[in-house]
């Protein structure tokens, strides 16, 4: 399932990456239902360095960049991503 997400997210086979699971959940609303979700949280590590070009997104998105992790957390707006990207890149580490 998360490998199907990845690829219609990004266009990525996932012989591109490995996965990461974060052990991570997060509880949101939909914003078209409405309705309450929960989530679990997984971060990739490319097997490769990529670039934006590289990337095919879906239209839920509108843009792809290339950031460290820093530049990522000034990037989000709200402090529960900025939590998971915390917990990505002590996962990403060495």
């Amino acid at each position: 399932v998360v490998a199907r997400e990845v690829f219609e997210e990004t266009g990525l086979e996932p012989d591109a990456y490995t996965l990461l699971d974060l052990d991570t959940e997060i509880d949101f609303t939909g914003l078209m239902s409405g309705r309450p979700f929960t989530k679990r949280v997984f971060a990739l590590r490319c097997h490769t360095e990529l670039t934006p070009d590289d990337i095919v997104l879906s239209e839920e998105h509108v843009e792809v960049r290339r950031v460290t992790f820093e530049e990522a957390e000034a990037l989000v707006r709200f402090e529960d991503h900025r939590r998971l990207l915390r917990i990505a890149r002590q996962a990403c580490s060495p």
